[in-house]
């Protein structure tokens, strides 16, 4: 339900289909997380040491997780500022073909024969080239 009022928004505001499942996906995840907590909390649990355990844990994922929360930046970057969009021919790190998905871990590329995989942090930080049509 709450998905479906993020997607009627994100309809409403004229936001690009990949913003919307960015958005969906991330209120998806906030939801699951804060239904957890309070079912825990409900269920006679002591949140408040797993909230400040979560914290001190979330500092530590942090920086296990450091390429992937770039790349998911970078995703989110690359989906608000549209340097480039789905079926544009592009160039970037090496690789050149049709961009068949954006999405918030990576980039897609078409070439003729194989489906390249290009991080988004990588995308951000390499020069792109966008070929006309």
């Amino acid at each position: 339900m709450l998905q479906a009022l993020v997607v009627k928004i994100g309809t409403a505001r004229r936001l690009h289909t990949e913003m919307v499942t960015m958005f969906r996906q991330l209120v998806k995840g906030a939801a699951l997380t804060f239904g957890v907590v309070t079912a825990l909390g409900t269920s006679g649990f002591n949140v408040s040491a797993l909230v400040a355990g979560l914290g001190l844990s979330g500092f530590a994922l942090g920086f296990a997780l450091k390429d992937v929360l770039a790349n998911v930046v970078a995703g989110a970057l690359i989906l608000s500022y549209r340097p480039f969009q789905t079926d544009d021919h592009v160039s970037v790190a090496g690789f050149e073909g049709l961009v068949a998905e954006i999405d918030m871990r990576y980039t897609t590329i078409q070439a003729d024969d194989r489906r390249i995989l290009v991080p988004n942090s990588t995308v951000m930080t390499s020069p792109v080239s966008v070929f006309k049509r």
